[in-house]
């Protein structure tokens, strides 16, 4: 076997054991609500050292880093409005006007940026950068493992390569088998059983093959879910720190 089909076979079994790991979650109605207590961000820097070293994987885990990024020499903390110029950089860089940034979202861990695609309106993919050295790399989860278009399994990579199986069918918005209002009602009875002093945003980010939504507590944000639109599946965002700011933001 040669040393490339070896190092594929070690990532697809890695990928293998995570995905069946993080879906051991709580039966409720039908739904699982996954609790991914594992250390994302170790295991995301260390995949993306590995891979990039290995050549990357169609460059989908290569952490970006934009050479004119607003860091201070001192290191200090990025501002939301120096991160939304970095993630408008990263884009523009890699896809161009084909993708632009609808939200960001401000952790007290790293920033949340939400990339919508421009001709169709729907929500494309999610990435995180890191608020000292801007590094950008895609968020773990949903956004990976059932993203039908830009995730793992999908035609194209998120980070501007191309998916593990090439030639997926990413399902419209409106052919998909839960609808927006019936993901947040699935969202909600999930919370309601973890955590019923949170609710679930009125407001439904639709994704290929997923649902995101914000969950709050006395209005304000308290981080973020979502629902597999085939499955009904639930995974709590837990990499997600303290929330401090968002912005909402589109050139369109």
């Amino acid at each position: 076997m040669s040393n490339l089909w070896k190092v594929s076979l070690v990532i697809i079994l890695a990928i293998a054991l995570l995905a069946s790991g993080t879906a051991i979650g709580l039966g409720l109605n039908g739904t699982r609500f996954q609790f991914a207590d594992f250390p994302w961000n170790q295991y995301w820097n260390g995949m993306n050292d590995w891979m990039h070293g290995h050549g990357g994987l169609g460059g989908m885990m290569d952490g970006y880093r934009f050479e004119d990024r607003p860091i201070p020499q001192n290191k200090e903390r990025l501002s939301l409005n120096d991160a939304l110029e970095i993630a408008e950089g990263y884009l523009g860089e890699v896809w161009g006007s084909a993708i632009e940034i609808a939200e960001i979202m401000e952790f007290d861990n790293h920033f949340y940026i939400q990339a919508v695609e421009t001709n169709t309106g729907t929500n494309a993919f999610e990435f995180l950068m890191d608020p000292i050295t801007a590094a950008i790399h895609p968020e773990p989860g949903p956004n990976m493992m059932w993203n039908t278009k830009y995730g793992m399994m999908g035609g194209r990579g998120m980070m501007g390569g191309y998916g593990m199986v090439s030639g997926s069918r990413a399902v419209p918005a409106n052919e998909m088998a839960i609808s927006p209002q019936q993901a947040r009602e699935i969202a909600q009875e999930a919370l309601n059983s973890s955590n019923p002093t949170s609710y679930i945003d009125e407001e439904v980010d639709v994704f290929y093959g997923y649902y995101t939504l914000h969950t709050l507590q006395d209005g304000e944000v308290t981080g973020m879910l979502s629902v597999n639109a085939e499955t009904g599946q639930v995974w709590l965002h837990t990499w997600h720190g303290d929330f401090v700011d968002m912005l909402e933001h589109s050139h369109s």
